[in-house]
């Protein structure tokens, strides 16, 4: 069994320009790292985007344009991506398997199927209040040295490793328990949000107040 870290960098939100990856063994320990520069064959907006956070690359506009596209990568990262005897772990996964799926249907591929574990959302009910946070914040609430470069997919990948293993670690448990553990606290977390619900709308009920007389937004 090994664990695969990986996260991606697009050029306008959307559209994949850098694909980089950790491999490690069951203990964490590195046995392979890549960052894959790939011609969006999109515009580049990082900044000023309606609706949209500035981005930030590592490399120039020029390196991404002279690097081949997702089509030229696309039967390796599949053989990566859907490898058998392997974890997939990432940080606001559900982004980067969005990205992939748009860049499949953009070369006319079949999208990749793979399953995947999100830390983001494990930190947030286990260290935080639910919200989301940055992989940059998590580290840090953690107390993990940040020696990255933030935004760089490779870098990103680490130390979202870095990240899973210090939480894997501190409560003695693998991705699996901590995964389980993490949804535990999600339900509960709803759980007592419903309660706090109800127990006000019995209070305005007793007042001769309806909540649903209130607009839903």
């Amino acid at each position: 069994m090994r664990y695969l870290f990986f996260d991606i960098e697009c050029c306008d939100g959307k559209h994949i320009c850098e694909f980089g990856y950790v491999v490690t063994d069951k203990n964490f320990e590195v046995t392979g790292r890549e960052c894959i520069l790939m011609d969006p064959q999109y515009k580049f907006c990082l900044t000023g985007r309606r609706g949209g956070r500035d981005l930030q690359l590592s490399f120039s506009e020029e390196e991404y344009k002279n690097s081949p596209p997702f089509s030229t990568f696309y039967d390796r990262l599949k053989s990566l991506l859907e490898a058998k005897e392997q974890i997939i772990i990432g940080f606001s996964t559900k982004n980067d398997f969005r990205y992939l799926g748009v860049a499949c249907d953009g070369c006319s591929r079949e999208r990749f199927k793979f399953s995947y574990f999100d830390v983001q959302r494990m930190f947030a009910f286990l260290y935080g209040d639910g919200r989301r946070t940055s992989l940059e914040k998590a580290a840090e609430a953690l107390g993990i040295p940040i020696d990255v470069t933030l935004h760089r997919s490779v870098d990103d990948a680490y130390l979202t490793m870095l990240l899973t293993k210090t939480m894997c670690v501190s409560r003695g448990m693998d991705i699996v328990a901590l995964n389980k553990c993490a949804e535990e606290a999600r339900r509960a977390s709803r759980n007592h949000i419903e309660e706090v619900h109800s127990s006000i709308a019995d209070v305005l009920a007793q007042k001769g107040i309806n909540v649903d007389d209130f607009p839903s937004d």
